[in-house]
């Protein structure tokens, strides 16, 4: 089914395959026929596969299709409708991965010794996947509508990895330092852990290549078993278990704190709070959606919690700062590669009624039309996440789109106010603007969706009334380094496409407008700029080259 740009594809449930859902018991008993370490090893590689096929990955396809079709031939030597099947496009989420996950940890036995991955093994798990998907939300889904799927927006939209690495690197190893009080939290992090965020993303960054396959049916299954001493990086052995500590839980740990979690089917903090599981001698990585969550949002929080030093204002306020300091070098350097159609305007110390205040992050102009860009260093609370949670959701949509937006307005009032006090240089940019498009870029955000779109516009009604102001959007960072694409490759079409998206959003109760599916609907590309990719390049090589004896091991990563 497809509406409004997004396609939705329902995945393959054991009961309609086999006519009869399977019960606990029977599930549990398979289970007990695999290994804990194999079928964790085998669901890590699928979680790279799945992503990979998503992205439309050549090579990734075709072997998903031949695993498709040999277990079909499994099915139907079971006595299931491999016609069925076969109409279904997948048989696995990013969910339903982790739903299995949880199942194997709690029942599967631990071997002695690695095993051998059989044709046999991965049938039995593709069928297990199959169980699993009759246990997601069904009848609950009703009248909880947006709030599933804000969870689904969530889980199932995938990262570009170098550019999570990249960004997180550049943000809060090099612009972080040049703040004296972002410094000052770095240098307490490094004393109390013992490690650098440098080191901190240089062995994730490692542990995450050797997790990445090979998608060829010989390479596929080869190197699942990591050793929990298998590290090999220059340089950074010293402080590898002690950077893997942070983010590594051994199954007993987990197990035992899984709680109701397999009746709290969609709460999967544990796998993005300890993305690796360790079992006797081996380490496991679970996706990669939650390694990139510790390279980026969980670096963030883990700072944050190893140095609970206040209420988390203080924190909050200068940490952030690197990431505004960031969208305003990328916004800056869009602009000038523009051709001089867009113009930019940072950051600015006004008067207002006897009180100095701060403009908005920063601002674009493009003829007529302005950019306003408000940066916030947020993103998701865990609550929001892992279960139906609606007054969460709506603490969240007020710090992540109501406040930046409604903040941004009123700034905008101020300043083309007579009662302003501002340069004239200041006051030129800002004369003969018809239109205001203000965008809040947060570090990561769930899409705006269904009822909850119309009560965003409801809340901030009051605020942009009597201003110029006709859209208005939360975007993600990496969302955001694509607008910047879209500034440098099409300045004079980029007002007229962020005011395409906030209408289109808005056609639907149903809608999920996704910003890479609604480019694609107009063949353009969602790529970012080409500032943010050089700097990306940049920031990438100066991991390889101080960090790793074989940078080939990490081509995967480029992609």
């Amino acid at each position: 089914m497809e509406i409004n740009h997004l396609r939705y594809e329902a995945v393959a449930e054991y009961s309609s395959v086999f006519g009869h859902p399977l019960d606990d018991s029977s599930l549990i008993d398979k289970l007990s026929h695999i290994s804990c370490q194999k079928i964790l090893a085998i669901l890590s590689r699928f979680s790279c596969l799945h992503i990979a096929v998503c992205n439309g990955d050549d090579a990734a396809m075709k072997l998903n299709d031949y695993l498709r079709f040999i277990h079909s031939v499994h099915i139907d030597d079971l006595g299931g409708n491999k016609y069925i099947y076969n109409q279904f496009r997948f048989i696995m989420c990013s969910q339903s991965i982790f739903v299995l996950d949880k199942w194997a940890i709690k029942y599967c036995p631990v071997s002695t010794n690695a095993e051998p991955i059989t044709q046999e093994d991965v049938c039995l798990i593709m069928d297990l996947l199959l169980v699993v998907n009759d246990k997601l939300p069904k009848s609950e889904v009703e009248g909880n509508e947006t709030e599933y799927l804000y969870l689904m927006l969530y889980h199932n939209t995938h990262k570009a990895i170098k550019n999570e690495i990249a960004r997180s690197y550049y943000v809060f190893s090099k612009l972080a330092y040049e703040d004296n009080e972002t410094s000052s939290w770095l240098k307490q992090y490094e004393e109390k852990c013992g490690f650098s965020l440098e080191q901190r993303l240089a062995v994730l960054t490692n542990s995450l290549a050797h997790m990445l396959p090979r998608y060829t049916l010989p390479d596929f299954f080869i190197g699942v078993y990591t050793t929990v001493n298998g590290f090999n990086a220059q340089g950074l052995s010293p402080v590898y278990d002690k950077v893997m500590e942070t983010v590594r839980a051994d199954r007993k740990t987990i197990r035992s704190g899984l709680r109701r979690d397999l009746e709290q089917v969609w709460d999967f903090e544990p796998f993005y709070r300890y993305p690796f599981i360790k079992i006797k001698d081996e380490q496991i990585a679970f996706s990669v959606d939650s390694i990139l969550y510790q390279l980026w949002e969980g670096l963030y929080w883990n700072v944050r919690y190893t140095l609970q030093r206040d209420d988390g204002v203080e924190f909050m306020t200068d940490f952030g700062k690197p990431f505004e300091h960031y969208i305003q070098e990328i916004s800056r350097e869009s602009a000038n590669r523009s051709g001089k159609i867009v113009r930019y305007q940072n950051e600015f110390l006004y008067r207002y009624e006897g009180n100095q205040k701060a403009s908005t992050d920063c601002y674009l102009r493009v003829n007529d039309v302005l950019v306003a860009v408000e940066a916030k260093a947020k993103s998701p609370h865990s609550d929001t996440i892992s279960g139906v949670a609606h007054e969460a959701i709506e603490t969240e949509v007020n710090e992540l789109m109501v406040a930046p937006i409604e903040q941004a307005a009123k700034r905008l009032k101020e300043i083309t106010s007579e009662k302003a006090e501002i340069t004239d240089g200041e006051k030129q940019f800002f004369e003969g603007i018809e239109r205001t498009i203000i965008l809040s870029v947060s570090m990561e955000k769930v899409q705006p969706v269904g009822k909850l779109l119309y009560e965003f516009d409801e809340r901030v009604k009051e605020t942009i009334s009597g201003t110029n102001v006709v859209a208005y959007h939360n975007v993600s960072i990496q969302d955001y380094e694509v607008i910047c694409g879209l500034i440098e490759d099409y300045p004079e079409e980029v007002s007229a496409i962020l005011l395409r998206w906030f209408e289109d959003q808005r056609k639907d109760s149903r809608s999920v407008v996704v910003l890479s599916n609604f480019l694609h609907t107009f063949n353009k590309k969602y790529r970012c700029s080409e500032y943010v990719s050089l700097l990306f390049d940049r920031a990438f090589e100066e991991i390889i080259k101080r960090t790793f004896e074989k940078p080939t091991t990490l081509d995967t990563l480029q992609q």
